[in-house]
């Protein structure tokens, strides 16, 4: 049994049904951040109402379909994942990972949150991260390369 945080994309393909790490859950301590939050959230209302940015920040109401999309979500970040938050330790460690490698600064909170913690994998499909493998002992893979090990 290992800890993990899962990237949003992670998360947003399991709740789409096109991914499963249920199994993966079940066995690992998985974890998520402010950041994987925020970016579940805003995904799901994108593709559940079809505006644009500029029109959601005009909306009064989420329609029933956002709100049980997002309660789904909000499910599994309540029950089911463990939440760990960005410290400013974290931020400063992103920063690092921003000018070191390119990162862009949300793909950089969520590896400096594994680092950090002392996670044993960040499990994600950016291909961003995916090119770096591994930072100091935080293994970086897709949820079916993790289950095969």
């Amino acid at each position: 049994m290992g800890t993990v945080i899962l990237d949003s994309n992670v998360v947003i393909k399991h709740l789409e049904g096109t991914s499963n790490v249920s199994e993966i859950i079940t066995k690992h301590v998985a974890t998520y951040n402010d950041i994987v939050a925020s970016e579940v959230t805003y995904t799901i209302i994108r593709a559940t109402t079809g505006k644009s940015p500029y029109e959601l920040k005009r909306m009064r109401e989420l329609p029933d379909k956002t709100r049980r999309a997002l309660r789904i979500a909000y499910d599994l970040f309540d029950y089911v994942l463990d939440y760990i938050p960005v410290s400013a330790d974290v931020t400063k460690i992103a920063r690092e990972y921003i000018d070191r490698f390119a990162l862009l600064p949300n793909d950089a909170i969520i590896l400096a949150t594994g680092v950090y913690y002392g996670m044993d994998a960040l499990l994600t499909y950016d291909t961003d991260l995916l090119s770096l493998e591994r930072i100091k002992k935080l293994k970086i893979t897709t949820p079916d390369e993790f289950e095969k090990r």
